[in-house]
Parts: C-alpha cells; sequence; structure tokens
C-alpha cells in the first residue's frame, strides 16, 4: 500500500522526527526549512496531524497574502484536495495543533511570534502572524540558523 504522503509535496516532519519512509524532507526549499524550524522552535512537532497542514498551509500563505485569502473558502478545501480529507478535518486539526501548544509551551510560542496571547489565537491570527515570523527568519535568526 502506498504512503499517503507519497503525492505531498510537503515532508511529514523535521529530519531529527520519525516520518514515514516516503517522505522526503525537501532540499533547498528554504520557505519550507523556515516554517519547519519555526514550528519546533514553538514545540509543536510532527506528533499533531495539524502539523502537516499548518506547514501546508503557511506555504501556500507565502505566495498569496493572507489578508486577501478566504481560508474557509479556498485554503481548507485547496489542502483538503491536496490531503484527501475533508476541509473541516483541516480546519478542526489546525485548531487542535493551535490549542495544543498554546496550553502546553504558550512561553515558547509567544516568544517566536513575538507577541503575548490572552488567549487561544485562532487559525487565521496564528497563521497570519506565522507567516510575518517566516519572512522574518533571517532578520531574526540569521541566514544558517539550524540548517
Amino acid at each position: 500500500m502506498p504512503c499517503m504522503h507519497e503525492q505531498s509535496r510537503f515532508p511529514y516532519s523535521r529530519e531529527q522526527q520519525s516520518a514515514p519512509d516516503c517522505v522526503k524532507w525537501p532540499p533547498g526549499n528554504k520557505n519550507m526549512e523556515r516554517i519547519y524550524d519555526l514550528l519546533f522552535k514553538m514545540g509543536i512537532t510532527s506528533k499533531n496531524r495539524g502539523y502537516i497542514y499548518l506547514a501546508a498551509a503557511a506555504e501556500q500563505l507565502l505566495r498569496t497574502p493572507a489578508k486577501e485569502y478566504q481560508f474557509t473558502k479556498v485554503l481548507y478545501p485547496d489542502l483538503a484536495k491536496e490531503f484527501g480529507v475533508t476541509p473541516a478535518r483541516i480546519e478542526q486539526n489546525i485548531r487542535f495543533t493551535i490549542t495544543a501548544a498554546w496550553e502546553t509551551r504558550r512561553k515558547q510560542m509567544e516568544q517566536v511570534m513575538g507577541t503575548e496571547f490572552p488567549k487561544r489565537p485562532t487559525n487565521r491570527k496564528f497563521l497570519e502572524l506565522f507567516v510575518v515570523r517566516v519572512k522574518q527568519y533571517d532578520k531574526l535568526y540569521g541566514q544558517h540558523a539550524r540548517f
């Protein structure tokens, strides 16, 4: 049976974490390297299904500004097609992953994101701030931080 991630252009996890054999870390894709490094710095790992969906959503938002993006009508359905699940499942898994990180590693999340979260950020708010951080990565962490 083929791996469910074979057709995906996104790796399941960082090299240091366990991943299915069919998933390869994309060599030379700096945006994806930055995305996975920032998720790792926040303590978000591949143990949650939303990890890969967050990375995929961030990568897509880097190509199209979030302010112009309709999450429920465009982003979630696009990701759902790619991963073979429903848009509701994409939204739910992203929300669960953000909630888990906010509840257990709030200080790490706030430090990486550069802002305080008195209440759990929405999927949209989190992804908008996260994409800004990915764009600022070299300035914040240097060009060769972690990879």
